[in-house]
């Protein structure tokens, strides 16, 4: 995944330790649509769905669940912003509540954080 053509992915898990075993979750970022007829509105957001597997280092059973692929569907990348925390706030009220952020400059190179209904945001370890 190229940053030049995607923003950073917002991962949410269902269950706080998404390390300990194989854990459900939703990865939610913006990509540029190869179709797209404006230089400026040319993001969609990509929502993709399943399980990672710390004991092989896999994203499993992966699967598309949001991806336009129509221009008249794409936005700013402001716009794309603000679309990705509705979306990521739509996955939070499902259950898929704790997220993993990442963080590049000390390891282990993330932050956990448990995001509440109303959007509020606690970091835990």
């Amino acid at each position: 995944m190229s940053l030049h053509n995607n923003t950073v992915p917002q991962v949410l898990y269902n269950t706080p330790d998404p390390h300990s075993q194989p854990s459900e979750l939703y990865k939610i970022n913006g990509t540029v649509l190869a179709t797209a007829t404006d230089p400026v509105k040319c993001w969609v957001i990509h929502e993709e769905h399943g399980v990672w597997d710390e004991v092989s280092k896999t994203f499993e059973n992966r699967a598309t669940t949001l991806l336009p692929n129509e221009p008249q569907h794409c936005l700013s990348l402001d716009d794309l912003h603000d679309e990705i925390k509705k979306q990521v706030m739509v996955r939070v009220r499902g259950g898929f509540k704790y997220q993993m952020e990442w963080y590049p400059y000390e390891p282990p190179f993330f932050r956990k954080y448990e995001i509440a209904p109303e959007g509020t945001r606690k970091r835990y370890l």
